[in-house]
């Protein structure tokens, strides 16, 4: 599992090599911030990230699932919200035909799934690639949460089936796109383009 989340302006807490042994014996959870405390997650010293982060391409591809605080301004908003209920269901029209039988239209927003996997987070430079390499992102948006995976995206409103994104960047078809690498593995054409 990897995370997703937009990090705070200023961090309240930090794992550094001057206090590793500290949060070895007793990992300081109470101070964590609110979405890591959600998520369950682990921060790295200063040394770790700059060796770690040149293989971010291989933590998010080979991720089981990217849980992906979406909504969230900062760590310390957490992964969850309030919300009204209607923001999750999807408007129906029953239209009479010339034949006469009814027939019912379901009615939704054409960019319902552009604005549900947009926000705070995605102002994040990264997020395109945690997001593109991720196998699965599961994202905690402002109204719903959003399963996102090579094959379909998914929300509360639309558990069965989801219309057409809106937005052409954040498809299943481009995450798709193993078949066109000559190794399979679109990781592998991301870590060529950073090098």
């Amino acid at each position: 599992m990897t995370l997703s989340y937009r990090w705070a302006k200023n961090p309240s807490i930090v794992l550094l090599n001057s206090n590793l042994e500290e949060f070895r014996r007793s990992a300081p959870i109470s101070r964590l911030p609110k979405t890591f405390k959600e998520a369950i997650t682990v921060a790295h010293s200063p040394e770790d990230w700059a060796r770690e982060s040149l293989q971010m391409h291989q933590v998010y591809a080979n991720s089981a699932c990217t849980i992906s605080a979406t909504a969230s301004e900062g760590p310390d908003e957490g992964l969850f919200r309030s919300r009204i209920v209607q923001e999750t269901l999807i408007g129906h029209i029953k239209v009479q035909f010339v034949d006469g039988k009814p027939r019912r239209f379901d009615v939704w927003d054409q960019h319902h799934m552009q604005r549900l996997t947009q926000g705070p987070l995605t102002d994040r430079g990264w997020v395109f690639q945690e997001r593109i390499l991720s196998p699965r992102v599961l994202h905690f948006a402002k109204t719903q949460a959003v399963w996102e995976c090579f094959e379909m995206h998914k929300s509360e409103m639309f558990p069965r089936w989801s219309p057409r994104p809106a937005d052409a960047v954040y498809t299943p078809d481009l995450k798709a796109i193993d078949a066109f690498f000559d190794d399979g593995h679109r990781r592998t054409a991301w870590a060529k383009e950073e090098n």
